[in-house]
């Protein structure tokens, strides 16, 4: 009977400490204010000003400053969130916008439809106001080809806001650093998988005892499982994880931004930092925003 209390004595503690944590998170103001924002890169691929955008199309504005415009953007990759959705995947589509100078406004160049996830509390950021928590990584990439394949220097500049509001958050410029080269760690690991795997079918079709079988069965699955982590190729991979970004034979270049400087005291647009890499076909964008909790 003393036992049967104590277990129920532990549920109701659990249950009551995932309520207040529940209920915490929803009381919290350290935490995303809405349910979707809009990230962006605005390029300037030839790093030229008085080509690209010339007039009011592309205005930021942080912390209490008057909006203003910034000038000379060419292309904008942007991505959508989606923070209260209940598909699984916060961010996409992808979309790639081009200045027109006969129209002197952004169309749509391209979009990658594709949904996929943030990187909840994955960066090596720790916020400084309580409670502490990691800030969340924003991701995305264009191909070179769909902006204008700059051959120089492109400059780049982080903006952050909400869908549909005037709030805001944008970094300084940062600039495209040399090409990364990527290594060949991925490639190795799925080698170094299927030939485990081929090892593990020889051994079992010449043995039988279970144990060994069982024993092969398990280096199928790891060995499977190696392949699948190693299946996204790209030197950075959309995932929310910040291992790939860490690991680059050359580090990226990154800028730095001062916190609680949204123009809407909203910490899902406060941009905390920025970072930027490339391949011969892409560029990678990274935004790590103060975040927290989702609403509700």
């Amino acid at each position: 009977m003393g036992r049967v209390k104590t277990l129920i004595v532990s549920v109701a503690l659990i249950f009551g400490v995932m309520f207040l944590s529940v209920f915490s998170h929803t009381t919290d103001s350290w935490a995303y204010d809405q349910c979707y924002y809009i990230y962006e890169a605005l390029l300037d691929t030839d790093n030229n000003e008085s080509t690209g955008s010339n007039g009011d199309e592309v205005r930021v504005v942080q912390g209490a400053e008057t909006p203003h415009a910034i000038h000379g953007i060419d292309y904008i990759v942007r991505v959508e969130a989606d923070i209260c959705g209940t598909a699984g995947e916060e961010l996409g589509p992808i979309q790639v916008l081009r200045w027109n100078n006969n129209d002197s406004k952004f169309g749509l160049e391209t979009s990658y439809p594709s949904l996929y996830h943030l990187g909840f509390e994955n960066s090596d950021i720790i916020t400084n106001p309580s409670p502490l928590h990691h800030a969340d990584v924003i991701e995305f990439r264009a191909f070179k080809s769909d902006i204008g394949s700059p051959q120089g220097r492109i400059k780049v500049i982080y903006h952050a806001s909400r869908a549909g509001s005037s709030g805001n958050d944008y970094t300084d410029p940062l600039y495209d650093p040399p090409l990364s080269i990527p290594t060949l760690s991925q490639w190795g690991i799925i080698v170094l998988s299927l030939l485990l795997g081929i090892f593990a079918f020889f051994i079992m079709k010449k043995q039988k005892k279970a144990s060994l079988k069982l024993l092969c069965v398990a280096i199928v699955f790891i060995s499977m499982s190696g392949i699948a982590w190693a299946f996204c190729v790209d030197i950075i991979c959309l995932d929310g994880g910040v291992n790939d970004w860490n690991n680059l034979s050359t580090p990226p270049l990154s800028i730095t931004d001062p916190s609680e400087d949204s123009s809407a005291n909203d910490m899902g647009e406060d941009i905390l930092k920025g970072y930027v890499t490339s391949d011969d076909t892409h560029y990678f964008f990274r935004i790590d925003v103060a975040g927290g909790p989702f609403p509700g």
